[in-house]
This record gives structure tokens, C-alpha cells and sequence, in this order.
């Protein structure tokens, strides 16, 4: 037994070296000997991880979950779940752990929904309150929404401006000082439309033009949804610089390696880079801070007593390397000096579970009884779990006699959203790929500018004399050429048809050709609503008339792109140990896009079900003038 637990040790530690490559032969190698790991194997591995002084061992947790699903699947559910309850305790940061354990707890009672429930609560949990697995797929999520919503926009602009172009180019028709050619016409407004392209605007800014210049064509609800387009694109900058402060500090090697020494396992590239970081940068505190922590869960104490002073000249007042200094010392046996560390890291952070608790160990050891009961009971005052969770992990080695403080979630995320140069330049760079034509420094007033011509514009809305598209026929008519039956929202020749206006004649030939577009029209309008929402669900709701469904619709449908193509080639994720199939992400992303697909193109047959009757009806009421005739 101890010989199949050295070598699984062995095994663990080529696993951190190449996870990868490591992992599937090291589950067989075990798994073929006769008699599996028992607890107490599994017990000696995890207070190796304890005595080397790491939170988290989530290679070693990999391999574990793996075995445990092999064991499960051969119908060994002792052994199943005594790896899954070990793969928590060794990385209990480290998220598919808990999934991993609900699991085989389901497995062995199938009634048991509430383990599901459980260990999906602690998987979200793990996920969300330790920066580790939070920060890449945070950035990801941050990336792919911020690019689908951007292609929704600019999808729906230019389907507004297939729909209402033939009517700007009318009214512009109204606004030239001489009376010209239709073609001149449309000319003008294509170059206008264009005039975006022409200064080599992005294709999100020239949809934000597009849809300004076509505002006051949209109806009532078409016009409510371009306003929350307008306060997104002016929330943009400040979503910009988020995505660009989380992908330098999720992508830095500094930020991983640090990570490494505070929360995982770490190995010899860790101790390298982290060296030659504080070569190269004397002043970054966080690597002090780590490489110095590593120095002495390795041993070299004085090592990391030069370190820890060279961090507390720059940062006097900084509690957490004070009490780790004395940490150093109380490893040599210096408990003087300790206790005198540990009396300076409490004064400046009082609230320290760590420091008391530290101090109380140290104050017993040199016979200080009621000075140590004081302290302990303090630490027990201000954190009594966290103590409980100290003297479940104690013991008369070095690293875990006392506990060595760390850099807090909380602490973390607020460096990732500290500003730097580094992230400034990213946050450009960001910007020229997105809204390349206006120059990064005039961000946030670009945006605020576009947003009040649209609150103007939304304001001034009714009063502005504009023309309609004829219901029936799609033509462009307006009250300045008295070609508008308001009444109706029909040309006067689609009403003297179907509305038995008296006052106006149509003969029989102009009826004829006048239901011809008519048939024409919407024979082509609903072609091309089922080509939209065939290439893109939701599309086709948004040419009739329907946006906030159309939108939600294709908004989805482009995230769930972005996701299958974006995901994973945004930012690399230097803590992922093991990546999953590929073939299953592509299932996971194709199931609710059949849906979509499904339930656009139904629901887009049942809404244009009046179109198709009343397409018959122009279709009847054709052949009956044509007998006429």
C-alpha cells in the first residue's frame, strides 16, 4: 500500500509538470493495480499537500475526479466517492470537485436530487468567490455578450435600412432646392448613407449613423429599442476598459504565478519567474510578497526574511508581510522577534484572525499561558470558523505550526480594476478594433453626443413632417404630394381599390397593374422573412415589425456564435488543467441553436399567417379585374 501511495505521489507531481499529457496514462497505471488507494493512502497525500503548505492541489483534484468517474463507472462506488470526497479536501477552490462529488452521492441513490442541487450550488460558489476560476471565463462572458450585442445593432440597422431607405430618399427629394431626377435622388442619399465607409468609420459606428438618420421612420417601439442601443453604445467605453483590466491581469504571467504561491501548487518555473520579475521590477509588491511566501514554505527562511524586509521598506504599514515575517522567524525559533512581528502586523490590522491566532500559537510555545489563551480567544472572537479551520490543518511543521496570510479575493479584484498603462493601451487597442474612425481620446464624448441627438431626436418625434410606406404597396407617400389618405395610411390608388373611396377613380388597367405591386410587394416581403430568419433567427420578426422579439431573438442566436467561434481563443486560461471536448461544446451550443431556429421560423409562420391570406386575397382580386378587362 505504501509503495502504490509513493507512486501515485510521483504520478501527481508529472501531472503538474504536463497535466495533459499525464493525467489519462496516470488513471490507468492506477487503476490496474489490484488493490485501489484507500483512505488512508489518500489521507497520507493529503497531509503532504498540508505540510507543503498549498491551499490547493487542483492537478492532483483533476486526476482524482477522474479516477472517481473510471471507479464509477466499473461499479466501485466506495472507492468513487472516496476519491471525490479527497479531490474536494485537496483543492477545495478548485470548482468541478463538487460537481464531480454530487455526482457519485446521485449515483448511489438516485432519489437523492438534493445532492445535485448541492453540489451545483458549491460548484457556482467555488466559481464565483475565488478569482482563479472567476477571472477567464468572467473576461470571456464580459467579451462575447459586449461583441453579440454590437452585432445585434449593426444586423438591425441594416435591416432598418433596407426597410425605410426609400422613404429618406423621398423626403430628401422634398429638401433639394430644384425639382430633379428620382435617380439623382437616390444617388444623394446612398452617398449620405455612405459617408461612414468613406471615412473608414467601424461597421458599429456607421449603424449607430444609419439608425440616427432613419430614427424618426421607425415606429413607436422600434424607437424605444434604438434608445437602449444608444445607452449601451454609451456605456461601451466603460465596458471597454473593464474587459481591458480583466484580460491583462487574467492573461499576466505575474498575476498566474503569484496565484500559484497564494492559491495552487506551484514548481520550479514558478520560483524562476517570480525572481526574475522582482529582478527586473524591484518595486511590483505582489511578487515580493509571493516569492518570498514560496521561500519559506520551501525552507529558505532566510531567504525570505531579506524578501519580506525588502517588501516592508517600501510598504511599511503593510500588516500581512509583518505577519508572515514573523512566521520566518518563528521557523528558526526566533519567538521573540516573532511575537514582536506579530504585536507590529496587529496594531496596523486589529481585525486579523491570522495574526492572533498566530500570536497565540507562539505565546504557548514560550510558556505565556494566559497571554496565549488572550490572543486565541480573540482570534476565536473575530473568526471562528476560519480558526477551527487552523486547527484542523495543525501541526508541528513549519508551515502549518503557524498560517502564512495571502492576498485576498477582494484584494485581487481590486488590482485587476486599478488602472495602468498597460491597460490603458489595451483599452486602445480595444477601441480601434471596435470603433475604429474616432480617436480613442474622444471616447466618452462621441458617445454622449450620439446619445442626445437620439433623446432630441425621440423628444421632437411627432412634430416632424416625415413620409409613410403605403400598407399595401410599400411606396413611399406623403401629405406634400397629397398622395397620403391619413385616414387609412394608404395611397390614394391602394384606397380607391379596397377602401371604395368615391372620390377616387381608377380604371380598370390601373387597378390591374396597381394589384400587380401590390402582389409583387409582399410576395417579396415575405421571401425575404423567411431568407432573414433562415440565415439569422429573428431577423425576419424585425422586417415586420416586431423588435424587442426579433432582437432578443438574434441576440441569442449571435451569442451563442461568438461563443462556439470566440470562447475560447479571447483569452488564454493559464489555470486550466484539463480542456473538455470539443465535440461536447459543439453539442452544447447546436441543441439551443436548433431550438432558436425552430422556434423562429414557427413563430414567424404563425405571425405572417394574415400576410399569406391576405397575399391570396390580392392574388383572387387580380384574376377577377383581369376577366374584367
Amino acid at each position: 500500500m505504501i509503495r502504490t501511495a509513493a507512486m501515485l505521489w510521483v504520478a501527481l507531481c508529472l501531472c503538474a509538470v504536463s497535466p495533459s499529457a499525464h493525467a489519462s496514462t496516470t488513471v490507468d497505471a492506477i487503476l490496474s493495480q489490484k488493490t485501489p488507494l484507500g483512505r488512508e493512502d489518500l489521507e497520507r497525500i493529503y497531509q503532504l499537500k498540508l505540510d507543503r503548505g498549498a491551499a490547493n492541489l487542483s492537478v492532483a483534484s483533476c486526476f482524482l475526479i477522474r479516477a472517481s468517474k473510471r471507479f464509477l463507472q466499473d461499479g466501485n462506488g466506495e472507492t468513487a466517492r472516496a476519491y471525490a470526497e479527497y479531490a474536494v479536501k485537496i483543492a477545495p477552490d478548485y470548482p468541478p470537485a463538487y460537481t464531480n462529488l454530487a455526482a457519485v452521492c446521485w449515483a448511489e441513490n438516485r432519489f437523492k436530487i438534493d445532492k445535485l442541487c448541492e453540489g451545483l450550488y458549491k460548484y457556482l460558489y467555488a466559481t464565483v468567490t475565488n478569482y482563479v476560476p472567476a477571472a477567464v471565463p468572467l473576461t470571456r462572458m464580459l467579451f462575447v455578450v459586449m461583441y453579440a450585442l454590437l452585432l445585434t445593432i449593426a444586423v438591425y440597422s441594416l435591416i432598418s435600412l433596407y426597410k425605410y431607405f426609400k422613404l429618406f430618399a423621398h423626403d430628401l427629394g422634398h429638401l433639394l432646392p430644384a425639382l430633379l431626377p428620382r435617380h439623382f435622388t437616390v444617388c444623394c442619399a446612398v452617398i449620405i448613407f455612405a459617408l461612414p465607409l468613406c471615412l473608414k468609420w467601424s461597421i458599429f459606428f456607421a449603424s449607430f449613423y444609419w439608425l440616427l438618420l432613419l430614427f424618426l421612420y421607425h415606429n413607436r417601439r422600434e424607437q424605444q429599442l434604438i434608445i437602449i442601443f444608444a445607452l449601451f453604445f454609451s456605456l461601451s467605453p466603460f465596458m471597454m476598459q473593464t474587459l481591458s483590466q480583466l484580460m491583462v491581469a487574467s492573461s499576466s504571467g505575474t498575476a498566474y504565478y503569484t496565484s500559484q504561491v497564494n492559491e495552487e501548487n506551484w514548481g520550479e518555473d514558478t520560483a524562476r519567474m517570480l525572481a526574475q520579475q522582482v529582478e527586473e521590477h524591484p518595486y511590483d509588491a505582489d511578487a515580493l510578497f509571493a516569492l518570498a511566501l514560496l521561500n519559506k514554505r520551501e525552507g529558505r527562511i532566510k531567504e525570505a526574511q531579506r524578501l519580506y524586509a525588502a517588501l516592508l521598506e517600501q510598504e511599511p504599514f503593510n500588516c500581512r508581510a509583518w505577519c508572515n515575517l514573523g512566521n520566518a522567524h518563528a521557523a528558526e525559533k526566533k519567538l521573540d522577534v516573532a511575537i514582536s512581528n506579530y504585536g507590529r502586523a496587529l496594531e496596523l490590522c486589529p481585525d486579523s484572525v491570522e495574526g492572533y491566532y498566530n500570536l497565540s500559537r507562539i505565546q504557548l510555545l514560550e510558556y505565556m499561558f494566559s497571554e496565549s489563551n488572550k490572543s486565541f480567544s480573540k482570534a476565536k472572537q473575530l473568526g471562528a470558523d476560519r480558526v477551527d479551520s487552523f486547527l484542523n490543518m495543525y501541526s508541528t511543521h513549519m508551515n502549518r505550526q503557524v498560517v502564512d496570510q495571502t492576498i485576498t479575493t477582494a484584494e485581487r479584484w481590486q488590482k485587476t480594476f486599478t488602472a495602468s498603462k498597460e491597460k490603458d493601451r489595451l483599452c486602445a487597442h480595444l477601441w480601434g478594433g471596435f470603433f475604429s474612425g474616432i480617436a480613442y481620446k474622444y471616447r466618452y464624448g462621441t458617445f454622449l453626443v450620439f446619445l442626445l441627438f437620439v433623446i432630441l431626436l425621440f423628444a421632437d418625434r411627432h412634430s416632424q413632417s416625415r413620409s409613410m410606406a403605403c400598407e399595401y404597396c410599400g411606396c413611399a407617400v406623403c401629405r406634400k404630394c397629397k398622395r397620403l389618405l391619413a385616414e387609412y395610411k394608404l395611397c390614394k390608388q391602394c384606397a380607391g381599390i379596397f377602401k371604395n373611396a368615391s372620390d377616387i377613380m381608377i380604371s380598370i388597367s390601373k387597378k390591374e397593374s396597381q394589384v400587380a405591386s401590390i402582389e409583387r410587394y409582399q410576395g417579396r416581403r415575405i421571401f425575404i422573412g423567411k431568407l432573414l430568419s433562415l440565415l439569422m433567427p429573428g431577423s425576419g420578426h424585425l422586417l415586420f415589425d416586431q423588435p424587442f422579439r426579433g432582437t432578443a431573438v438574434l441576440f441569442l442566436f449571435l451569442l451563442l456564435i461568438a461563443k462556439l467561434f470566440l470562447w475560447n481563443r479571447l483569452a488564454v486560461n493559464p489555470w486550466q488543467l484539463i480542456s473538455g471536448s470539443a465535440y461536447l461544446d459543439v453539442l452544447l451550443i447546436a441543441i439551443p441553436l436548433c431550438i432558436l431556429y425552430l422556434y423562429s421560423l414557427g413563430h414567424f409562420n404563425f405571425s405572417s399567417m394574415k400576410l399569406f391570406q391576405f397575399l391570396s386575397l390580392i392574388r383572387v382580386t387580380r384574376r377577377e379585374l383581369q376577366i374584367k378587362e
